[in-house]
Parts: structure tokens; sequence; C-alpha cells
């Protein structure tokens, strides 16, 4: 999480497409 924060905050140009895939990521893990 901490990774994805911080490459989130490098690319404020892309903060949609990052919170996306973080989400993405995130339901991926949970199952």
């Amino acid at each position: 999480m901490v990774l994805g924060n911080s490459q989130m905050w490098n690319f404020p140009t892309g903060s949609l497409e990052s919170l996306l895939v973080h989400l993405n990521t995130l339901l991926i893990h949970l199952p």
C-alpha cells in the first residue's frame, strides 16, 4: 500500500488512473 501511495503522489497527473489501479489491486488481494 505504501508503494502504491508513493507512486500515486509521484504521479498526480494520473491520480485517477492510479486510484483505479490501486482499487483493482486491493480487490484482487481481498479474496
